[in-house]
């Protein structure tokens, strides 16, 4: 949402803004992956949250009250290096 504020499109032929909003995009989903490893929860986690199995071992493990803010973390530290760039 971040990106979308500062590079985002005010209408629809926009395009050129379009642009800069989608290389800002995969801009951060590369630097996400390159610091953790994967963008993608079921990666991150190593469970699949679309099964009770999985949110079973998330809980267990307090992936969502130790890992996620974690990643969160580097997710936002990464979009402030971006915008500050």
């Amino acid at each position: 949402m971040v990106l979308g504020l500062k590079y985002g499109q005010s209408n629809e032929e926009d395009l050129d803004s379009r642009l800069k909003t989608n290389e800002a995009t995969d801009r951060f989903m590369n630097e996400f992956k390159k610091a953790n490893g994967s963008y993608l929860c079921k990666e991150l986690l190593d469970c699949d949250l679309a099964t009770e199995e999985g949110r079973t071992t998330a809980l267990e493990k307090k992936l969502f009250t130790e890992f996620c803010p974690r990643m969160v973390q580097s997710a936002a530290k990464i979009v402030e290096d971006m915008i500050n760039t």
